[in-house]
């Protein structure tokens, strides 16, 4: 049999931008985060028919088989003992250390979604993130670290190279509101918007950690970046793609944002997913003084 060959969709919509010289410090919550944001129309690519060719180490983006579904993505529970632990298993794999370690856990869904049902209240449940942008700096994902892994922390991996991946999963197929991913090469730091979000955030629950102050980056709009996006996604299927990677000669940070899909149908399901984050780390004989 033939090898099958996939018809992209690629799409043209808007996206939101940072705005150059307009850095926000705001609460979550702030009602005044739109003026720091411009729409731009872009292209995305539907990246289906090109997944083989893309790489963690370049563009910073690949598609996988993940074939470990819940029936209840709210369980916490089921997360915890069932989802994580081969996700944990597919980055150990991709990036070629054991040493990895869960940093988060959150489920994007329909906004309002939580705020109707009492249930949720110890979740951690968020809205789409329609803004391109990138999730923090190297001090701020070694802070983070810092304050989740074991107390041998300090002497392992304080100064040795990591990475932070996010594995993000469709709990549903997505009809709308699909996440696109800018590649690495693409962009430099010139784009970069700094941004900072302060507040603690209410859905944490006691043994869950994110600094006080974010510090993030809005992408601005520039020639030449590539923006993908992998169509229909499945419940079966991952996006993994790199958030920070400190080692050099390897894809550092991805940009990323949901966008409205034109071609979703009017009445299709809200798009809810799940992410996880996990940081890797790569001792050396010279970083690693245990």
């Amino acid at each position: 049999m033939g090898e099958q060959v996939l018809q992209a969709r690629d799409v043209e919509t808007d996206m939101g931008f940072g705005i150059p010289g307009k850095s926000p410090d705001l609460s979550p919550v702030d009602p005044r985060w739109p003026e720091y944001i411009e729409q731009r129309r872009i292209r995305i690519t539907d990246a289906r028919p090109i997944a083989g060719r893309l790489s963690l180490d370049r563009e910073g983006i690949e598609l996988h088989a993940h074939p470990v579904t819940l029936d209840d993505y709210f369980d916490q529970d089921a997360v915890a003992n069932v989802l994580v632990p081969p996700t944990l298993d597919l980055i150990a794999r991709l990036s070629g250390t054991p040493e990895v370690f869960l940093l988060e856990t959150v489920v994007r869904a329909e906004p309002g979604l939580k705020r109707q049902r009492a249930d949720l209240a110890a979740n951690r449940v968020l809205s789409y993130a329609a803004r391109a942008h990138l999730d923090g700096d190297e001090t701020m994902f070694r802070d983070w670290a810092a304050h989740l892994l074991p107390a041998t922390y300090p002497a392992r991996y304080a100064a040795a190279p990591f990475a932070v991946y996010n594995i993000w999963k469709p709990i549903r197929r997505v009809e709308n509101n699909p996440l696109a991913f800018c590649s690495a090469v693409s962009f430099t730091d010139a784009d970069l918007v700094d941004a900072f979000s302060t507040g603690l955030d209410q859905s944490l629950t006691q043994d869950e950690y994110l600094p006080e102050q974010i510090r993030y980056f809005h992408l601005a709009h520039a020639p030449g970046q590539q923006w993908y996006y992998f169509a229909d996604m499945l419940p079966e299927e991952a996006v993994v793609f790199k958030q920070w990677d400190s080692r050099p000669d390897h894809a550092d940070r991805v940009a990323h944002g949901a966008f409205v899909d034109p071609a979703s149908k009017p009445g299709s399901p809200p798009r809810q997913s799940v992410e996880l984050r996990v940081i890797a780390f790569f001792p050396t004989s010279a970083t690693d003084t245990s």
